[in-house]
Formats: C-alpha cells, structure tokens, sequence
C-alpha cells in the first residue's frame, strides 16, 4: 500500500450483549489493524437502567459496559442512524454517544438535534481528509431527529402499490411495490453531503436500507439512494440493515456496497421478548409467521436470531488512492456458534461458501475481488481490487 493510500475497513451491523463481549473481534485484531479507519454501524442502545420504548421491536438494548469491547476492533466511525438507536429513549441515545466515544469511536448520523445528526465526521490520516455521514431508510416513527429534539438522520419514503398485472383482476396476488423518497429528506441529504464535500478529500456515505426478510434482494429504493449519493459527491456507499451480505455495483465509478452483512448481532433475549408479546419463538409455527428468513431464535445460535445465510460475512476493505477513486476487496468471515467472527481465505470451505454467496448476491460472476485475509494483513497493494464500470 502506498504511503498516501488510505485503507477503510467496513463492517455492518455491530451490537454486542454477552458474557464475553471482547470475543467479537478476538480473531480479527490483526485484520482490523491493517487498516488506516475502521466503520461499521452501532445497531442498538448502550445504558443502564432504561426501559425500551413501546415501538422498540424487538428492544436491542445493552448494558454499558459491553460498549467498552468496541475499544478492541479499534472503531473510528460507527453510524447510529438505525432503526434500533433510540430503543431506549433519548437518555438511551445520550449514553450509546458516550459510550462510543469513551470507546474511540466517533458517532455519526445521530445527535441532539436535526443539525448535529447531519453533521459529517471528518477523520485526517495520511494528509487526507475522510468525511463520513450516515442516514437511515429504516426506523420506527418517532427516532428521526427534529429541529430542537434528539434522534437520527431519517431518508424516508412512501410507498405505492401497483397490481401484480396490468390491465387485469388478479385479486390476492401481491402488488409490485413501488417506493418514493421523500423530498425534505432527500434534500437535507443532498445538502449535508454537498457539505462534506467542501470540507474532505472523500466522502464515505452509510445508509441503513433495505429489506431483511428476503435473501439477496435489492430495493428500487435502494438504487435510487445509491444514486442520489454518488451524483450529490458521495465518492464510497456504504449499506446494511439486511442482516445478510448483498451485491455490489459501481455507480459512476464509485463503488456502492448495498449490504455488509453483520459482524457481531447478539439479541440473546429474542426468545423472551416473543413469548412476552405471545409470539411463536421457535418451529414450523415461527417460520409460518415471519418466513424463513424472518427474525426468531435458531438452534446451536443462542446469539444470532437469524438465517443461516447470516452466518456468512465478510469485512470490506476500501483503499483510497491519491486520485480519489476509490478500489475495494472483499475478506471473507464467518461467526461461530458461540458469536466470534472469524476472517477466512477464499480457499476454505468457509470462504469458498461467502464467495458462492456473493456470486449469487451479484448475479452470474462476484462484481467482487475475494481477498485472503492474511493477504491484506501483511501488504494490500499486491490484492485485486473491484474494477469501474
């Protein structure tokens, strides 16, 4: 790696509640240290004593001292524009801010009020200036930040509904969905990211989108943000929410990652807070209810309440040249049963499965270069890089 490059390590979702929360990220420190600014997306609350707010569903909500592990992946950005950030309220939202940055990390698409949730966080390394932003597609009424209230940086939409088939009664078949972004949110992003552009060298865009309940999916709303970010300066897209790694594709050059997949989701209390609502937890009644990709407690996975496909993940290492343009490759992982991530070569049988995943992700080749974690550790200048349209 040339001296002026900076390398971006990003993972998605991360929210640690378990007896060990260092194991996260235990096989991975190496990995993560090659890296000049790690990201990923804080998916959940950090406090003591709080109750969830009766739209939390389900509530992720862990206590403070879990936070202090994220010191040990050694984050400098994480997004708090997620659908669970407010679960616990605004004094929730006060304590995770500190509790991130106690940690190291500076939080960003979430704050005291509609200005500082769009503010950008700039990060200088390498004689570079780095400006990341987040927003969120996907949230409970009510988390969005406002003029003088708490809350995160919203880009909702509205949806429409078209009949499965034109020009024909088919009652009962399930319409095409159709999603229109709203135009204040469209514009406040547009406007903060036109900000950020005056103020670095890059700007790195989050955005939490997307549908979790269907493998491999990517919205029409999710495209139209893409682009909505590239053409306002965007220079790297960042997505997640889907819980499940998604296609990659380049938009005017710039690379849009529309899913990240997980690094750490521990909801150990899944089970329990779906008996308490009188919920199926489990079985044929559970996957009846929420599909098979739908959000309930899977056996020998006491952490991770999700797919099997969820358990294939991958870090993404963004390496940004002097001319801006940025390159990516893709470090295979997978988390074990008991929650610890593990980075994996291409060549094993895990690895060769996040590659499989990912060609199918993408359609009929990766749109991605498939790096060796242990490749990256010692040098990236040597590794492929996904190539511009």
């Amino acid at each position: 790696m040339a001296d002026d490059d900076v390398t971006i390590l990003a993972v998605g979702d991360v929210f640690l509640d378990r007896p060990d929360p260092d194991s996260a990220f235990g096989a991975a420190e190496e990995l993560f240290a090659a890296a000049d600014i790690r990201f990923a997306n804080n998916e959940g609350a950090y406090a003591d004593g709080v109750d969830p707010v009766p739209n939390a569903r389900p509530p992720a909500i862990s206590a403070r001292r879990n936070a202090a592990a994220l010191r040990r992946a050694g984050f400098d950005v994480m997004s708090v524009a997620n659908n669970h950030i407010l679960d616990a309220g605004y004094p929730g939202l006060r304590s995770t801010l500190s509790c991130l940055r106690e940690a190291g990390a500076t939080p960003v698409g979430a704050g005291v009020d509609r200005a500082a949730a769009y503010r950008p966080v700039v990060v200088h390394r390498n004689g570079r200036r780095i400006a990341f932003l987040a927003f969120s597609c996907v949230f409970p009424a009510g988390y969005e930040a406002r003029e003088s209230l708490p809350g995160l940086a919203p880009l909702r939409a509205h949806n429409a509904y078209l009949p499965a088939i034109m020009h024909e009664w088919a009652p009962g078949m399930v319409p095409r969905v159709i999603s229109l972004l709203d135009g204040t949110d469209a514009e406040r992003a547009e406007e903060a990211i036109r900000g950020a552009r005056e103020q670095a060298d890059t700007v790195v865009v989050s955005c939490h989108w997307g549908d979790f309940s269907r493998p491999y999916v990517i919205t029409d709303l999710e495209r139209e943000c893409a682009e909505l970010f590239v053409e306002a300066g965007a220079d790297v897209v960042l997505g997640h929410h889907q819980h499940t790694l998604r296609g990659v594709h380049f938009h005017d050059g710039r690379p849009v990652m529309h899913g990240l997949g997980h690094w750490a989701m521990d909801l150990p209390g899944m089970g329990d807070w779906l008996a308490g609502e009188g919920l199926p937890m489990e079985g044929p009644e559970a996957v009846a209810l929420y599909g098979d990709h739908g959000v309930f407690p899977r056996k020998d996975y006491p952490l991770l309440p999700f797919h099997p496909d969820a358990r294939l993940t991958a870090a993404t290492l963004v390496r940004i040249p002097p001319s801006g343009k940025a390159e990516i490759v893709i470090v295979p992982a997978y988390i074990e049963p008991s929650g610890r991530t593990v980075p994996v070569g291409p060549d094993r049988a895990e690895g060769m499965r996040v590659a499989d995943y990912l060609r199918a992700a993408c359609g009929t080749h990766t749109n991605a270069a498939i790096g060796d974690w242990q490749q990256v550790t010692r040098t990236l200048a040597g590794l492929p890089v996904l190539p511009p349209d």
